[in-house]
């Protein structure tokens, strides 16, 4: 089933599954490929389970998934899962304090 659907401004597909992780696709680069949770592997989703899907200023992705958000970095094509401290990724501007 799919749940989200975004195309960047590469012309890659990214396509976020209920039960199959992330898919992506871009025909004119001849690149494609899939991200997942696979038991004991490091550089994977939290969950395979993405409700959504967002492309942020510096083209990093997060997926959210039903355990939690997972972000991934396409310069290092590296994915941060089971993120418990936002400072890890987000900007200070961003993380305010509530009264």
């Amino acid at each position: 089933h799919i749940q989200c659907i975004h195309e960047d401004e590469n012309g890659t597909l990214w396509v976020g599954t209920y039960g199959d992780g992330v898919y992506y696709l871009n025909d004119q680069k001849n690149i494609k490929g899939r991200m997942e949770y696979r038991p004991g592997t490091a550089n994977g989703l939290i969950n395979n389970y993405v409700n959504n899907l967002f492309e942020d200023k510096d083209k990093d992705f997060w997926f959210c998934t039903e355990r939690g958000l997972s972000f991934y970095d396409p310069k290092t094509k590296r994915i941060k899962k089971n993120i418990r401290n936002l400072q890890q990724v987000l900007p200070p501007i961003l993380l305010l304090e509530s009264p």
